[in-house]
């Protein structure tokens, strides 16, 4: 798409008076680089920059790899539009769905910002920022039209394809591919297909928000102060409900304190109405269920389902019949 170490290139779209750049790279995999590019010059200029490139280089990766990375992209795109959650300046954004390429420049927030990495443990100062960020992202009020005409690329809530259908289907692969016994599969298939009418009725019953889809350490960057985090990864997030960010983020081995009293400091912190008759934990359970037969639907290698995954959903699955038995 464009020479990151082309002056002209910067020249032409900032108007950057530089005398040198420097790259150097991050992040690397086959299909995507995360760069710093920094810049030696006069006058008014940043000293440094992320690029943030994905190209399907073999045409062989899948094609939901390059719809996260332009999620990605159009989401940067439409917060610079806004100010309900702060992020990282946008200086350049362009896709490429032909070739399906996608290139960002952003803001650098080092050092004023540093990036956690996949295996931090989050203390309870940097919890509250988090959960700070957090309520900030989904306290942004979505209307049918935002996410008609200003969201669309974002995924849909998940309620819209765990379909008896979709589930019975899922769960037949991944029966046939010797995931679960034919027992299991009956038990998953006759305790959650006849409540997904009532699982689905409930989730639609909540606000709809933006919402966390996964989570990881390295998706967020914490300010040298401790103070305030911030979202950098904008790939894994769907229209869903408070519960969705419970279900994707407080659920880990990352966090020094137990699940449970997660939920409940961050439902008290996000001032969670509950009008149903189930208790905040069952409607936990509930969403997590939702979560799991979600993922299984969306699962695109069958043959590499991890059987913990599979053993979790079984188990979900009786205690949310118990839950609507009750």
């Amino acid at each position: 798409m464009i020479d990151l170490s082309s002056k002209s290139f910067w020249h032409k779209n900032f108007h950057w008076p530089l005398e040198s750049i420097k790259i150097s790279n991050l992040k690397e995999n086959r299909h995507f680089i995360t760069s710093r590019v920094k810049f030696y010059g006069v006058g008014s200029i940043p000293s440094s920059v992320i690029v943030k490139h994905y190209k399907d280089n073999h045409k062989q990766s899948s094609s939901s790899l390059y719809k996260k990375h332009k999620q990605e992209n159009l989401f940067y795109q439409y917060l610079q539009q806004t100010s309900f959650y702060p992020s990282p300046r946008l200086y350049y954004a362009e896709l490429d769905d032909a070739k399906r390429e996608s290139i960002l420049i952003i803001e650098d927030l080092h050092p004023r910002f540093k990036v956690f990495k996949a295996n931090h443990e989050f203390n309870s100062i940097e919890t509250n920022a988090l959960i700070k960020s957090i309520n900030l992202l989904t306290s942004h009020k979505l209307s049918r039209n935002i996410i008609n005409k200003e969201l669309y690329f974002l995924k849909r809530p998940i309620y819209t394809n765990i379909t008896p259908v979709d589930t019975l289907i899922s769960l037949k692969k991944a029966y046939e591919y010797g995931k679960l016994s034919f027992n299991d599969f009956n038990a998953v298939a006759s305790n959650v297909i006849p409540l997904l009418s009532k699982i689905i009725k409930l989730l639609k019953s909540f606000p709809l928000t933006i919402a966390l889809d996964k989570f990881s350490p390295t998706y967020f960057a914490m300010a040298t102060n401790h103070s305030d985090s911030i979202l950098i990864n904008y790939r894994h997030l769907r229209i869903g409900n408070i519960l969705d960010n419970v279900v994707a983020v407080f659920n880990k081995s990352t966090f020094n304190d137990d699940y449970v009293q997660y939920i409940f400091r961050y439902l008290n912190i996000i001032n969670f109405k509950n009008k149903n008759r189930l208790s905040d934990i069952d409607l936990v359970k509930i969403n997590t269920l939702a979560h799991k037969l979600s993922a299984l639907i969306e699962c695109e290698e069958f043959d590499k389902i991890e059987l913990d995954s599979l053993s979790s959903l079984i188990n979900y699955s009786y205690i949310v019949k118990s839950i609507f038995s009750y």
